[in-house]
């Protein structure tokens, strides 16, 4: 029986082989006429070259394949003893598995080399690998039946236990047909989404080889692990907690100082280095949540100044809350703080480490906490190139996904023993309620995850509601203080801003699909075009209106042609599916998602001296990675190319072994972490904001269970080359206990006071901080101005700005924030124009400030030159004229850190006395 499946499979690869080789040859007249032309080329002979020898090399193979058929005729007896030979050595000599092993494994990755070759941009490069794709393919073919020989000849096929192997491939099943059905329907990212529904591209890659860096990593974890077991099984040096805080260590140190050494980049969210200061400043939604923090610090106020709310409206009150704190400890400035964050942030492969342990294994945890890191550290390098957000930068995802994390641990510890760690759903709640006063929409996780508890205790439900009762009441602790500060200020119920942003999803409800009318499909204005690169593009110039009635500004913007052509959005459905189905994707094809195309030119340049300029390195650099794939440009059509399936089907395949491994260790209790991850995904389906940095909260719980996959892998390959003795089924250990606090009685009591007091504690500082600009301080500043001897001014200055206050100038006194000079023309993005206010001043030469202090506004003093001195943070004292937002400023009197020397006074241009009152003239 042996033989005659030996024969078939022989005869099959012949047949396919010769098939190939003739094709390549013969096949495509066209590309070997075009490959010819190139005969200038250096690199064109190099390739005819090696395309001849890749065929000899198919030829030389195909002659050893019908040697040993012909052999199997003639001399079957041999034949067989050769099998035999080979089965033995596969059984019994562990080198000889693991070559075959390798060699499988290496051909199978060369049989990769060819499919994305219609997506390479170099000719040559992309001829070469058209006319060896079939070859290529056939060496794919060759190594998948060498591969699945070895384990069966090895007879370690059977080590593989089944219910472990339908169970994953079920999950594949319904992945892989959830994902393809989907996009086959044609449902997904589109560009004209990105215009009209808040679509993002796809968030920040992990890379093929840094894969393989954390799973030798992980590899290396599991041997320790073993070896102390063995030789310090009893030893204290070796408990679990002690060993847990060495990783969190040097997972926590790791973290910061990998992303520490990588500097600042301007994006959206942080602007370019500009005079006088030449500080990176926040931009964009950042620069609502800092300027928030600054407006504590200064009046004692949480106060997101956003032109349509209430000015008591603040957002992300407990991010507001931590940036205030980091301001207080280390300074005003943007670069002063973000040390101290990055810190904080390194916390999160600690936490990602715990969790993984929690629901598998150490190793998956500290698999998925080194890929957090690698990936993080592609985030920092990639923040001018991909909109989304790093540890750097001063917005709410990073916080809200530890926020994620950290309540996931409780919960999960808690379903695991709920006997002993009754106090943890009081904390899982606080932790919930603490993350939603980052973003409030993650409150949708809690009876998500409710229903992966009840699936789990579906036989103790008292137990289960009681609990769960108690998640529900610490996220009422934490929240409640917050909800009543509103309510005090504004007469209003609400935890984010007035409504709760409840319209979202009611608009969504009523939501007519239309055409897409050109004033509604602006994609970014000129300075952020760099990301859109690769679509076809024209520009156009608009009136905008303002809120202030009459007002408009002419503002400059990118369009894609044609976008004034329906989106074939025939239904609000269709719209929601478009949206659940971007995030979808979008949580699978950040992981590698493209084979290393390793060619000659790859080796020539490396031969040269030029690979890191071409190549990024002895690796595709991040930049050079996401350039070979559409996920991150706006001309992507919401489709996984040929290049990526296999690709995308194997990080599947692990997702699925992942989901399948933690299911045999935990059950019901794998269904947590994925109700989670589907709770965010629909209510950001809902609210229509979906992609990028909104699935960033939680994408990274498919990058866990890949991560657990893989350890899978790596724990079934060791134990087939001997190293890892199978100690038990169960893979996660014995959890550790709580610190005996946690059982004792009263702890049920000081623990909701505790989480009382940290949420009141936001709240409270707004009443505890005092104003340091009130209007008094005002007064004094500008009688001190006005009418001493020992003003500034000069005595017909005096009188002029007396003159101009008493026609309706008005006078601020404030802190001075972001202090930027700009050019005619220049002009950075903002979060929203009302923001800015209806003065236009895009085309004229000027410096722009925020004041937060006796009013909250833009400043802009229209003059020729940078100031020389305008430190950021400083104490100032403008007066001009507000118009609807912006204070067009007639002079700013800048104070020293004291407060009372004048440190320098900037005036507008032009002449005193021709200001006569409000409006300006310019």
């Amino acid at each position: 029986m042996k033989v005659w499946a030996a024969r078939l499979v022989l005869g099959l690869s012949i047949l396919a082989g010769s098939s190939a080789g003739a094709f390549s040859i013969w096949g495509n007249p066209t590309l070997n006429s075009v490959l010819i032309n190139f005969t200038g080329s250096y690199l064109a002979g190099i390739r005819r070259t090696a395309a001849v020898s890749i065929l000899g090399l198919v030829g030389l193979l195909i002659l050893v394949q019908v040697g040993l058929l012909v052999l199997s005729f003639l001399k079957p007896h041999r034949f067989n003893n050769i099998i035999n030979k080979a089965q033995n050595l596969a059984q019994q000599k562990i080198w000889f598995f693991g070559l075959g092993i390798i060699f499988t494994f290496g051909t199978l990755i060369a049989g990769q080399f060819s499919i994305p070759a219609d997506y390479v941009e170099d000719p040559l490069q992309r001829i070469f690998l058209q006319l060896n794709q079939p070859v290529f393919l056939w060496l794919s073919f060759i190594s998948l039946e060498g591969l699945v020989g070895v384990l069966i000849f090895s007879g370690r096929i059977k080590q593989l236990k089944s219910p472990d192997v339908y169970r994953a491939g079920l999950v594949f099943l319904v992945l892989f047909s959830l994902i393809f059905g989907l996009i086959q329907m044609g449902y997904g990212f589109k560009n004209i989404n990105l215009q009209k529904y808040n679509f993002e591209l796809t968030g920040f890659p992990v890379l093929g080889y840094q894969v393989i860096l954390a799973c030798t990593f992980a590899a290396l974890g599991l041997l320790l692990e073993e070896w102390l077991y063995k030789h310090w099984g009893t030893s204290k040096w070796v408990a679990p907690r002690l060993k847990d805080i060495v990783v969190a260590t040097v997972l926590f140190l790791t973290a910061f100082m990998v992303w520490k050494g990588i500097p600042l980049t301007e994006n959206t969210f942080i602007d370019q280095q500009r005079p006088p200061n030449y500080e990176y400043y926040p931009n964009s939604d950042a620069l609502l949540y800092d300027r928030t923090a600054h407006s504590l610090l200064a009046i004692g106020e949480f106060q997101t100044y956003l032109g349509d709310y209430d000015p008591s409206v603040a957002l992300r009150p407990a991010l507001v809350f931590f940036q205030t704190v980091l301001h207080r400890i280390a300074g005003l400035g943007y670069e002063e703080i973000i040390n101290l964050q990055l810190a904080v942030f390194s916390l999160l492969p600690v936490l990602l480490y715990f969790l993984g342990g929690s629901l598998h294994s150490r190793a998956s945890g500290l698999l998925a906490a080194v890929l957090i890191i690698l990936r993080e550290r592609n985030a920092l390098l990639l923040g001018g190139v991909i909109t989304g957000v790093n540890s750097k930068l001063l917005m709410s995802e990073i916080p809200t996904m530890m926020g994620i994390i950290l309540f996931l641990i409780f919960f999960i510890q808690w379903v695991k023993r709920p006997a002993e760690r009754t106090i943890l759903p009081l904390l899982s709640g606080g932790v919930l309620g603490m993350t939603m006063l980052i973003r409030q929409e993650v409150g949708i996780i809690f009876p998500f995850v409710a229903v992966g508890a009840a699936l789990y205790f579906h036989k103790r439900l008292g137990s289960l509601l009681k609990n769960l009762a108690l998640v529900g009441f610490g996220i009422l602790l934490v929240i409640t203080p917050w909800f009543y500060r509103n309510w005090h200020k504004t007469g209003l119920v609400y935890l984010n801003r007035p409504g709760n942003q409840s319209y979202l999803i009611t608009d969504t409800l009523e939501l007519d699909p239309e055409q897409i009318k050109p004033e509604d499909s602006f994609l970014l204005t000129d300075d952020q075009a760099y990301v859109w690169e690769r679509m076809p593009l024209i520009r156009s110039v608009f009136n905008v209106t303002q809120p202030s009635p009459g007002s408009t500004y002419q503002k400059s913007l990118i369009l894609n042609p044609g976008l004034d052509k329906a989106d074939g959005l025939d239904s609000t459905l269709d719209l929601l599916l478009n949206h659940f189905t971007n995030q979808l994707i979008q949580s699978v094809v950040y992981l590698p998602s493209n084979p290393l195309v390793l060619d000659l030119d790859y080796l020539s340049k490396m031969s040269t001296g030029k690979l890191d300029r071409y190549y990024g390195g002895l690796f595709y650099s991040p930049e050079a990675y996401v350039k070979t794939l559409p996920y991150w440009w706006g001309d992507w059509d919401g489709r996984i190319p040929s290049q990526s399936i296999l690709a995308v089907s194997l990080t599947l395949t692990l997702i699925s072994l992942g989901i399948s491994g933690v299911w045999r260790e935990q059950g019901w209790i794998v269904s947590i972490p994925l109700l989670a991850l589907l709770a965010h995904i629909l209510i950001f389906t809902w609210i229509r904001f979906s992609g990028g940095r909104y699935l960033q909260e939680v994408d990274w719980i498919t990058g866990l269970f890949y991560s657990i996959g893989l350890v899978e892998l790596i724990r079934c390959g060791l134990r087939w080359l001997g190293n890892l003795p199978a100690r038990s089924d169960k893979v996660s250990g014995v959890l550790p206990p709580l610190p005996k606090f946690f059982y004792r009685k009263f702890a049920l009591s000081v623990i909701p006071v505790g989480l009382f007091v940290l949420g009141a504690s936001i709240p409270v500082v707004e009443y505890l901080t005092p104003n340091l600009y009130p209007e008094v301080a005002l007064d004094q500043k500008t009688a001190r101005l006005l009418d001493f001897e020992k003003s500034p001014f000069l005595d017909q200055e005096r009188r002029l700005l007396t003159d101009f206050i008493d026609q309706g100038g008005q006078v601020v006194y404030a802190r001075a924030l972001y202090p930027r000079y700009f050019e005619p023309g220049e002009s950075f993005y903002d979060v929203r124009l009302t923001v800015w206010g209806g003065l236009e001043r895009d085309q004229e030469t000027r410096t722009e400030f925020y004041l937060t202090g006796t009013k909250v506004l833009w400043g802009v003093l229209f003059r020729e030159k940078p100031p020389v001195i305008f430190p950021h943070g400083s104490d100032v004292v403008a007066i001009g004229c507000e118009v609807g937002g912006s204070f067009d400023t007639v002079v700013v009197v800048i104070y020293s850190e004291d407060g009372d020397q004048v440190e320098a006074v900037l005036w507008r241009d032009g002449a005193l006395e021709d200001i006569s009152g409000c409006p300006l003239e310019r």
